[in-house]
C-alpha cells in the first residue's frame, strides 16, 4: 500500500510538473509570500547506516544536491535580513521568496550540506541547542535508539530480554517498534525519559558509542560556515519543548541561548526555532523579552508581510516527500 501511495503521488507531481501548473501555482500561491524550509540533517549515502534520527528529519545528500536548482529556477531565495525588514516594516515579502533554515546543528551540516550550499551560491540560516554544540552528548532518542539497537543486536539473550521488558515490544524488537516506542515515550514527560535513558545507559555500556556519528558540529565549523555567509540562531540552550518547562526555565533557556550564542558568535542573535516546533502566547512574550525578533514554528504554510514574527510557519524537508523535484514543488506548495 506504501509504494502504490508512493507511485499515485509521483504520477500526479509528474502530471502537475511537466503540464506547467507547479508554475503556476508557485506564482499563484506565493505571490508576496515566502516559503521558509525546515532541514535538519542531509547525510552522506556511507553514512545512512549510521544515522538514528528518524526518517523524517533526513535528506541524502544526493538528494538535497537537487533540490537547490529547483529552487533557484521556481523560487528565489531570501535572506534572513530581508524576511526581517519585510516583517517589521510590512513591507510586501518578493513573489516566490524561499528561505531554507537547519534546526539543531548536525555536524553533517558542516560536513555535507554546507559544501553543497556553497556549490550552488544558496545561502541558510541554523539554529543551534547551545549546550550540544561541541561537545559528545546526543539528544536522547537518538541516543535511545542507537543503545537499544546494539543490544538487539549483540545476539545477547539477557540484553533482547531487558529491551522487551523495558518497551512492551514482544518478540525480537524490529528498529521500526523501538522508534514506535520512542515516539511514544516522547510524550510522557522529561522526569520518565530521563529514567528510561539511565536504565539503559546502565545496562548498555559500549564505549564506541561516545564516539558515534550522532553529533553536532563544533564552534571552529559554526564560525567557519559563518565566514561564508551561513547565518546562526537560537534553539534553546537544551532542546527540551519550551511549553513544557516552568516560566523561569523557558526564560532561562531563552535568555541563555542568545547571551551565549552572540558571545561565541560575536554578532546579535535575532532569529530563534521553537524546540520540536511548539510554542503558545507565553512563549512568544518570553522570546519578545528575551530579544528575539523572528521565531519560527513547525506549522505549515506560507509568511507574508502579515505573518506574526515570532510564530513563523515554514515547510519540512525529508527523502520521502522531496526524492523527486516534482514531489518536491508539491511538498514546498502544500500538495502533499
Amino acid at each position: 500500500m506504501h509504494i502504490l501511495r508512493k507511485i499515485i503521488k509521483l504520477c500526479i507531481a509528474s502530471g502537475l510538473y511537466y503540464s506547467g501548473i507547479l508554475y503556476m501555482l508557485c506564482i499563484v500561491k506565493l505571490r508576496n509570500r515566502a516559503v521558509v524550509l525546515t532541514y535538519h540533517r542531509v547525510v552522506a549515502e556511507d553514512k545512512l547506516s549510521q544515522c538514528y534520527s528518524s526518517p523524517g528529519i533526513i535528506v541524502n545528500e544526493k538528494v538535497f544536491d537537487k533540490h537547490l536548482p529547483v529552487i533557484k529556477r521556481f523560487l528565489k531565495p531570501l535572506s534572513i535580513a530581508q524576511l526581517q525588514d519585510c516583517l517589521e516594516k510590512g513591507k510586501p515579502l518578493p513573489d516566490r521568496s524561499c528561505l531554507l533554515t537547519f534546526d539543531d546543528g548536525w555536524l553533517d551540516n558542516y560536513e555535507t550540506a554546507y559544501p553543497i550550499l556553497q556549490k550552488h551560491g544558496v545561502s541558510a540560516v541554523i539554529f543551534l541547542p547551545y549546550n550540544y554544540i561541541s561537545g559528545s552528548e546526543m539528544f536522547w532518542q537518538e541516543e535511545l535508539l542507537l543503545r537499544l539497537s546494539r543490544m538487539v543486536d549483540n545476539n545477547d539473550q539477557r540484553d533482547t530480554d531487558f529491551v522487551v521488558t523495558l518497551t512492551g515490544i514482544g518478540g525480537a524488537p524490529s528498529n521500526m517498534a523501538l522508534r514506535e516506542y520512542i515516539s511514544r515515550l516522547k510524550c510522557l514527560g522529561y522526569q520518565k525519559i530521563g529514567k528510561v535513558l539511565d536504565q539503559v545507559r546502565d545496562r548498555s555500556t559500549d564505549a564506541s558509542i561516545n564516539d558515534h556519528y550522532v553529533r553536532y558540529m563544533t564552534w571552529e565549523q559554526i564560525l567557519e560556515m559563518q565566514d561564508n555567509g551561513i547565518t546562526f540562531g537560537s534553539h534553546s540552550m537544551t532542546h527540551r519543548i519550551l511549553t513544557r518547562l516552568s516560566t523561569d526555565d523557558c526564560r532561562q533557556e531563552l535568555v541563555d541561548s542568545k547571551q551565549r550564542l552572540e558571545s561565541k558568535l560575536q554578532s546579535p542573535v535575532l532569529t530563534l526555532a521553537y524546540p520540536n516546533g511548539d510554542h503558545n502566547d507565553h512563549t512568544e512574550l518570553l522570546a519578545n523579552n528575551a530579544g528575539y525578533k523572528l521565531a519560527f514554528t513547525t506549522e505549515r504554510g506560507f509568511a507574508s508581510n502579515n505573518t506574526p514574527a515570532l510564530a513563523i510557519p515554514r515547510i519540512n524537508i525529508h527523502n520521502n516527500s522531496s526524492y523527486n523535484k516534482a514531489v518536491f514543488l508539491c511538498t514546498i506548495l502544500g500538495i502533499f
